[in-house]
């Protein structure tokens, strides 16, 4: 009796589903099972990323499918190497998680960064995207590369919400805040190769914001002085000008360069990016 109703419900099933739709079906469902599983480290073999990755920057190991995996770094800087871990999601779990389709977080030591990211695309290709930087950056990180220059810094770095938008491969809006803990600072010129220069910085703060005519503005404060010790501008047209004032020796008295008036530029620069 049990094998009777075991055919009916094979005959049944077989009626469900006609044999044209189990040939599609079968091959579909293998498809998009290779789709979401796809191996990372099959993907980053064959796309021919690794040919286009800095000299100094190499995959140690990778793991997971492409749209959830982990991946080691490694960052070679005068015989040494830091090995940076990378995460990334990307697609919808990005997407219905943080709302960007690409989350990457990147640990090191005493570093953390976060990256939100969405493409613009459109018919003629990818025209730009936006997203968001936040995170902390510790000197542990900075200062094996700042001694190739003979320097190293103290205090953390914290990425407060940054927000960005870049539009035919050109930034079109910034917005948010760096600062930096200061500190003592370390650099050793060439002709006082015996006596390390030592500056120490108080708590430095990088506001940025982007104006309505498309003006992107950023300038660097401390908490007693709110009026801008270093204003850095880039105008829409491509030109970047940067001015560094008088309060600036005022908040930082080892800085080797002349006292001047609080609102007299101590250096002025410009220059055509795009």
């Amino acid at each position: 009796m049990s094998q009777y109703r075991s055919q009916q419900n094979v005959i049944q099933q077989a009626a469900f589903f006609p044999k044209p739709l189990v040939k599609w079906l079968l091959p579909l469902s293998f498809l998009l099972a290779l789709i979401c599983y796809f191996p990372a480290e099959l993907a980053w073999r064959y796309s021919g990323l690794t040919e286009r990755l800095p000299k100094a920057l190499g995959l140690a190991s990778i793991s997971g499918s492409i749209w959830n995996a982990e991946a080691v770094l490694d960052l070679q800087h005068q015989k040494q190497t830091l090995q940076l871990k990378v995460g990334w999601r990307l697609g919808f779990s990005a997407l219905w998680q943080q709302g960007y389709w690409l989350a990457v977080n990147m640990t090191y030591p005493g570093t953390s960064l976060q990256l939100l990211a969405s493409p613009n695309v459109t018919l003629t290709g990818l025209t730009g995207g936006q997203g968001v930087l936040s995170g902390a950056i510790n000197p542990l990180l900075i200062n094996p590369l700042l001694k190739r220059n003979k320097a190293w810094i103290d205090g953390d770095i914290t990425i407060n919400r940054l927000d960005w938008r870049i539009e035919n491969a050109r930034p079109s809006f910034l917005q948010g805040t760096v600062i930096w803990q200061g500190g003592d600072t370390y650099f050793i010129q060439p002709a006082k190769a015996d006596r390390p220069q030592l500056i120490r910085y108080p708590q430095l703060a990088l506001k940025a914001k982007t104006d309505a005519d498309g003006v992107i503005n950023a300038i660097v404060t401390t908490l007693e002085q709110p009026k801008a010790l270093v204003d850095v501008r880039l105008n829409p047209d491509g030109w970047l000008s940067a001015t560094v004032f008088g309060r600036l020796k005022q908040a930082v008295p080892d800085l080797p360069v002349p006292r001047k008036p609080v609102e007299q530029a101590l250096i002025k620069y410009k220059e055509k990016l795009f």
